[in-house]
């Protein structure tokens, strides 16, 4: 017996029938570098852990195939149902535990723009003062954006170009950094600029935090790391007029 899943086809304006065992089969299984390839090359974490809680609803009902069919349907809707109350409540629920990390006086580094550290500062900036150093982040800078947000009188925004960021590393108390994606090594696929911050932090031993959700944990080893890189115009570097 084989069992389909039915997803929508936006750009043929189909249905296609795809194969449950086929989409979650494991890397060794299926042949593909990632278990979540023939789910649209995602590699967020949430995709993981859906293909996660079907394999569990398959195996629980091994001598009774039936049951797994009917009980399938439910799961998945319940396994999203969770995934988008976690995405709703995920900022808040890491914001409320920025008194314990962010203290009084405190100077914390961080790279980029990113919502979950943004609200994470703000929320630690109302009963704390403290300053925060902001990469620039090119060619994109970002950072400049984060520091208009942050602009406010308990929170001293400094902006620095990133070839700064090691001379202006010992000076700091903590790291905090956002993330796309939590790899099952421990790795992250962030913002460029992210791994220059992080080998400073370790030459001075500084503490790093990465705010993240449970659904950005991915179960992906990253064994070919230029496979995620995203390859854009170059023109925001070096702009095709001076070409």
């Amino acid at each position: 017996m084989k069992y389909l899943i039915r997803i929508e086809d936006q750009d043929n304006q189909k249905n296609l029938d795809l194969p449950v065992k086929n989409i979650l089969r494991t890397p060794m299984e299926s042949g593909m570098s990632t278990p979540v390839m023939a789910l649209g090359h995602s590699n967020l974490g949430s995709v993981g852990n859906l293909i996660s809680l079907v394999n569990s609803n398959l195996d629980k009902h091994p001598e009774d195939l039936h049951a797994a069919k009917m009980n399938l349907k439910n799961n998945i809707i319940q396994g999203f149902n969770d995934f988008i109350e976690e995405l709703e409540n995920t900022r808040q629920n890491i914001a409320s535990h920025a008194m314990d990390h962010i203290h009084s006086n405190e100077i914390i580094m961080t790279c980029g723009h990113s919502k979950t550290v943004e609200m994470y500062l703000k929320h630690a900036a109302r009963k704390r003062r403290f300053m925060v150093i902001i990469t620039e982040s090119a060619p994109s800078y970002r950072g400049h954006t984060l520091a208009k947000s942050l602009s406010g009188p308990n929170i001293e925004a400094i902006v620095i170009p990133d070839a700064a960021i090691f001379a202006m590393m010992s000076r700091v108390n903590k790291v905090i950094l956002g993330t796309h994606t939590i790899m099952a090594n421990g790795g992250l696929i962030s913002d460029a600029g992210t791994q220059m911050v992080a080998t400073a932090a370790k030459y001075h031993s500084i503490p790093v935090v990465v705010c993240a959700g449970l659904y950005k944990l991915s179960p992906i080893f990253p064994f070919d790391q230029d496979r995620f890189n995203t390859l854009e115009s170059p023109d925001g570097i070096f702009p095709y007029k001076d070409g």
